[in-house]
């Protein structure tokens, strides 16, 4: 098999994510399909805070059509996913989350009230087991405020998720089995649904069988709504504070 440099490396990933942003800055989202999807979001069962329990993922929606992911997510194919669900984190406990941020530079501790501007989409796993062991891990990686001091944000990988498969294959499984048996990071740089994904995998047998590396916000959302291991609780507009 061929071996490229790093430097060929790098400017091939360079001009996929040029070709992603011009793409999408060529095909701005469109307004109907926006509007459509606002409608059905609206008939969702609405839950409030108070419903929601220790592990549970939630989706963010961002239908303002400027996020660069939902912009690039377009060019994805997922069934039962959506372009605008832009990010993915982990309710912990008294509105607290645990999430990988480009805005914080990685992992960290945040307030749920942070999103009341956003709709947020609320999926359940149906086993506590691997549910209470997510957010036991999603709460061990992240700092307590400010910037994550172990794992970094990696927008390197959000493109790689465009040109690879989210199927659990070998490398997908190898770096599930680090996190159940380690219980620390497989990686120093990780998106979103990345990092939820990971934490999903502390058990064995993992409860979401993706590869997390690979896996963008429209591919989890997309595996959840299939899985018969999670439900859809609900839509939560969390309240502003």
């Amino acid at each position: 098999m061929r071996k490229y440099s790093k430097r060929k490396l790098i400017i091939f990933h360079a001009l996929i994510l040029l070709l992603v942003f011009t793409f999408s800055n060529l095909n701005a989202i469109n307004p109907k399909s926006t509007k459509n999807e606002k409608a059905w979001f609206q008939t969702l069962n609405k839950i409030t805070e108070d419903k929601l329990k220790k592990g549970d993922i939630l989706i963010k929606k961002d239908y303002k059509g400027i996020s660069p992911v939902v912009k690039a997510q377009k060019l994805f194919i997922a069934e039962m996913g959506s372009k605008y669900s832009a990010h993915a984190l982990i309710y912990l406990y008294n509105g607290k989350i645990s999430e990988c941020s480009n805005a914080k530079k990685g992992v960290f501790i945040g307030q749920i009230s942070e999103y009341w501007e956003y709709g947020l989409l609320v999926y359940r796993c149906t086993d506590n087991i691997p549910r209470h062991g997510a957010a036991k891990i999603a709460r061990s990686w992240a700092a307590d405020t400010g910037e994550s001091k172990n794992i970094s944000y990696s927008t390197q990988h959000c493109f790689h998720a465009w040109t690879n498969s989210s199927a659990f294959g070998d490398k997908g499984k190898e770096r599930a089995r680090h996190v159940a048996r380690t219980k620390k990071w497989p990686t120093d740089e990780m998106m979103c649904s990345e990092f939820v994904t990971y934490c999903y995998q502390a058990t064995d047998p993992p409860a979401i069988k993706l590869d997390a590396k690979h896996t963008a916000p429209i591919r989890l959302e997309d595996y959840l709504n299939k899985a018969s291991n999670f439900k859809f609780v609900g839509r939560i507009h969390p309240v502003k504070k």
